[in-house]
């Protein structure tokens, strides 16, 4: 996902089943990015909107990182 000045919207409900990562291309962004009239960060970032499932459900050996 390419880096935005809003966060993309996303729905809860991903399931990561057995032996699977969800690894980003990039290590975290420093805490200075921060959206020069709003109060709130900016680049590949996620508002999860959903209001009735969790976001990610894990199942063993899988690892998520940036």
């Amino acid at each position: 996902m390419e880096p935005s000045e809003e966060p993309y919207h996303l729905n809860g409900g991903i399931i990561l089943r057995n032996n699977v990562s969800l690894i980003g291309v990039h290590g975290p962004t420093s805490r200075g990015t921060k959206h020069s009239i709003k109060n709130q960060p900016v680049g590949s970032v996620f508002k999860i909107t959903d209001q009735n499932n969790v976001f990610i459900t894990v199942e063993s050996v899988t690892q998520i990182k940036s």
